[in-house]
C-alpha cells in the first residue's frame, strides 16, 4: 500500500484483513497440528529407544556378572575334580592311618595357599565325619586339630556325592558358612563343591569338599548408576541386594524376607519365562533378569541356579522421559515459532500478491481497453489510408480525364461552329468549295472527338477494374503487366510531378492466380511512397518496376534512385505510424498496409534494401504465383 500525501500508510481494508486472517490460518493450522503430533511421535519413539538402551545396558551388565559366576562355578568344578583325583591317589599310596591323613593335609594346605578364594578343604569319611580339614582364617592357612573335627551328617554336600556314581560332582547352593551347627557371623557367603573318593567302584573312601569364599565374587556384583542389581537363589532369596539387610534372609529371623514375597509378579514372570533372560515393565520400574547356571553334564549333576535381576526405578525412567519431553517440547516450540514467523511472512506476501494481482488485473483491463481502442483507431486510420489511396486514384483519374474530355469539348464546339458557318453559307448560296471544306473539317473534328472519348473511356475502365478489385478482394488469374499499367496510368498525375521517367520491366505473359486488388494496392503504395519520399523538393528522379519468376515465386522490385532509407530505419518502416514526414501530413500507415497485405493476404514477404550502387531504395516483394488457399481477412 502506498502512503497518502501526509506520509501515513492507509489503513488496510476489511477485505485485506479478512484475507490475511484466512491465509494466516491456512498456513498456521497444518504446522500447529503436524508439529505437536510429530513431537508426540518423536517423544514416544525416543522414550522407547531410551528404554531399549537401558534394557540393553542392563542385559550387558547381567551378562557380565553372570559370566563371572559361571566362570567361578566352572573353576570350582575343575578344582574339585582335581582334589578328588589327588585324594584317591594318596589313598592308594598310603595305607589307612596318620600317614594318609598327613599326606592329604599337606595337599589341602598347598592347594589353599595357591588358591586364595578357597576358605576350606577337607575329607569326610563315608559317615560324613571330617577326617582331614585345612582352613583359612584371617589370611592364615592351617590344619584343624583332630579334636576339633566336626560331624557333617545330613549335610547335602556329603550325602549327595555319596549317592552319586564315581566321577560325578556336586555343587551346593550359595549359602552362609555354618560351623558347629551355627551360622558364622558376620556372614561368610560360601559355595561348596564336593566329589566322592572311591577306593573301588563299590567302596567309598569318603567325600572331598572345597569351600569357595564367594565374598569377592558378590562384592563385584554391584549396581549401576541407573539401576539396582540383585542376585537371587532358586527360592527367591536375595544373595546380593542393594539393601544389605535383605541378603541371605533364609538364615535370618524373618524367612519371608525375600524377593519372591516382595515382588511376586516379577518373580512369577522370571519363573514362567522360557528363555534365560528377559525384561518386564512394572509400575515400580523396568526389570531385567538373567538365569545363571552351568550346563548339566555327566560329571556335574543338578547344578545350582541363580537369577541376576536388575531394576531401573520408575523415577529414573520418568526422569529420562521428562528430559526427552523437555528436549522435544523445546524443539517443537522453536519449530512452531519458526513456522509461525514463516506463515506470517507468507500470509503477508500472499495478501500483498493478492492485492497486487487485483491491481494488475484492473490495470490489465484498462490496458486491454486502451489497446482495443488503439487497435480500433489504427484500423480506422488504415481504412482511411486505404480510402485516401483510392481518393488519390480518383484524383488522378479526374485529372487524367480532364485532357481528353477538354479536347472532346473543343472538338464538339468547333464542329458546332462549322455547322453554323455551313448554315450561313447555305443561306447566301453554298458553293461546292464550302461543302468540301465543311466535310474536311467535320471529318477531322469527329476523329479528334472520337479519339479523346476513347481515351476517357479507357481511363474509366481502368479505374473501374482497380476499384472493383480492391473493393471485392477477389481471387482470380490476372496479368501482372496489365495490373502495373493500370496502377501507373491512374497514378500518372502524381508520378509525373516527381519522376523524370518510370521504367517497367514486367513480362507480358506473366500471370498470377492471386488477389489483384491487394497486390495493386501494394504496387500503388510503393510507387506513391517513392514519389513522395524518395526525392527532396525541386528534385526528380527515376523509378524502375521489375518482375521475374523464381521457382513458382514472383520477385517484384520497386526501385528508385532517390535519397534512400537509413539502415537503422529499414526495419521500422513497416511499423504502424512510423513516418519521417509527420508534419507534412504523413500517417505512417502506407508501408504498414503493404506489409500486412503481402504477409497476411498474398502469403509472401517484403523487405527494403539499398538500391544499385548503394543509392536510393529497392523494395523487394516475394509472393507465390498461386496465392494461399486461405482467403484474405
Amino acid at each position: 500500500m502506498k502512503a497518502d500525501v501526509s506520509g501515513r500508510r492507509p489503513a488496510p481494508s476489511g477485505l485485506a484483513v479478512r484475507t490475511f486472517g484466512r491465509t494466516l490460518l491456512l498456513y498456521l493450522l497444518p504446522w500447529w497440528i503436524a508439529l505437536p503430533l510429530l513431537a508426540a511421535i518423536v517423544h514416544h519413539f525416543q522414550s522407547e529407544a531410551e528404554l531399549a538402551r537401558y534394557e540393553l545396558r542392563e542385559f550387558e551388565l547381567l551378562d557380565t556378572h553372570g559370566g563371572a559366576l559361571i566362570e567361578a562355578m566352572t573353576r570350582l568344578n575343575n578344582d574339585i575334580r582335581l582334589m578328588a583325583n589327588v585324594a584317591a591317589s594318596a589313598a592308594r599310596r598310603y595305607p589307612p592311618g596318620a600317614a594318609r591323613r598327613d599326606a592329604l593335609a599337606t595337599t589341602f594346605d598347598d592347594f589353599l595357599r595357591a588358591h586364595p578364594h578357597y576358605a576350606q578343604a577337607r575329607l569326610l569319611d563315608p559317615d560324613c565325619r571330617e577326617t582331614v580339614r585345612v582352613d583359612r582364617r584371617s589370611g592364615t592357612v592351617g590344619r584343624i586339630a583332630d579334636a576339633a573335627l566336626q560331624d557333617k551328617s545330613r549335610r547335602d554336600y556329603c550325602e549327595r556325592p555319596l549317592a552319586m556314581r564315581p566321577g560325578q560332582q556336586y555343587l551346593s547352593p550359595l549359602n552362609a558358612n555354618i560351623e558347629n551347627g551355627r551360622v558364622v557371623l558376620p556372614l561368610e557367603p560360601t559355595m561348596r563343591a564336593a566329589a566322592g573318593v572311591w577306593l573301588t567302584p563299590a567302596t567309598p573312601l569318603g567325600v572331598v569338599v572345597l569351600n569357595f569364599d564367594a565374598s569377592d565374587m558378590l562384592a563385584g556384583f554391584v549396581s549401576s548408576s541407573n539401576s539396582r542389581l540383585a542376585l537371587l537363589n532358586q527360592e527367591g532369596y536375595w544373595l546380593r541386594s542393594a539393601t544389605q539387610a535383605d541378603e541371605f534372609g533364609f538364615v535370618g529371623p524373618d524367612p519371608e524376607r525375600r524377593f519372591s514375597v516382595r515382588h511376586p509378579a516379577v518373580w512369577r514372570a522370571i519363573q514362567d519365562a522360557r528363555g534365560n533372560r528377559g525384561s518386564l515393565a512394572q509400575a515400580d520400574g523396568l526389570w531385567t533378569y538373567r538365569r545363571i547356571t552351568t550346563t548339566t553334564t555327566e560329571r556335574v549333576v543338578d547344578p545350582p541356579v541363580w537369577y541376576a535381576v536388575s531394576q531401573i526405578p520408575q523415577a529414573r525412567i520418568d526422569e529420562a522421559h521428562s528430559a526427552s519431553e523437555y528436549r522435544v517440547a523445546g524443539l517443537t516450540a522453536l519449530g512452531l515459532a519458526a513456522a509461525s514467523l514463516l506463515a506470517l511472512a507468507l500470509a503477508r506476501s500472499h495478501v500483498a500478491s493478492t492485492i497486487t494481482a487485483a491491481s494488475l488485473a484492473r490495470s490489465n483491463g484498462e490496458l486491454k481497453t486502451a489497446v482495443d481502442e488503439l487497435n480500433a483507431s489504427r484500423d480506422e486510420l488504415v481504412r482511411q489510408e486505404k480510402l485516401s489511396s483510392l481518393g488519390l486514384l480518383v484524383a488522378g483519374v479526374s485529372h487524367e480525364m480532364n485532357t481528353p474530355l477538354g479536347a472532346a469539348t473543343l472538338a464538339a464546339t468547333a464542329l458546332q461552329e462549322q455547322l453554323r458557318q455551313l448554315q450561313s453559307a447555305y443561306a447566301r448560296g453554298i458553293r461546292r468549295s464550302d461543302l468540301e471544306r465543311f466535310a474536311d473539317d467535320q471529318g477531322q473534328g469527329l476523329q479528334l472527338l472520337h479519339a479523346n472519348l476513347e481515351r476517357a473511356n479507357a481511363l474509366s475502365r481502368q479505374f473501374k477494374q482497380v476499384a472493383a478489385d480492391r473493393a471485392n478482394a477477389s481471387r482470380h488469374t490476372f496479368s501482372l503487366k496489365t495490373l502495373v499499367d493500370d496502377v501507373l496510368a491512374l497514378s500518372n498525375n502524381t508520378l509525373k510531378r516527381a519522376l523524370d521517367r518510370v521504367e517497367i520491366e514486367v513480362p507480358e505473359a506473366l500471370q498470377l492466380d492471386s488477389y489483384p486488388g491487394p497486390l495493386g494496392q501494394v504496387v500503388q503504395n510503393l510507387v506513391l511512397n517513392a514519389a513522395h519520399h524518395a526525392f527532396t523538393p525541386h528534385q526528380s528522379g527515376a523509378l524502375w518496376i521489375r518482375a521475374e519468376v523464381r521457382d513458382d515465386w514472383l520477385r517484384l522490385e520497386v526501385e528508385d534512385n532517390g535519397c534512400g532509407v537509413p539502415e537503422e530505419n529499414r526495419a521500422k518502416i513497416w511499423d504502424p505510424f512510423f513516418t519521417t514526414r509527420r508534419g507534412e501530413g504523413g500517417t505512417g500507415l502506407g508501408l504498414h498496409i503493404c506489409h500486412q497485405l503481402v504477409t497476411a493476404v498474398l502469403g509472401g514477404s517484403i523487405r527494403a534494401e539499398a538500391g544499385a550502387d548503394g543509392k536510393g531504395t529497392r523494395v523487394v516483394v516475394e509472393i507465390p504465383l498461386v496465392a494461399p488457399d486461405e482467403p484474405p481477412g
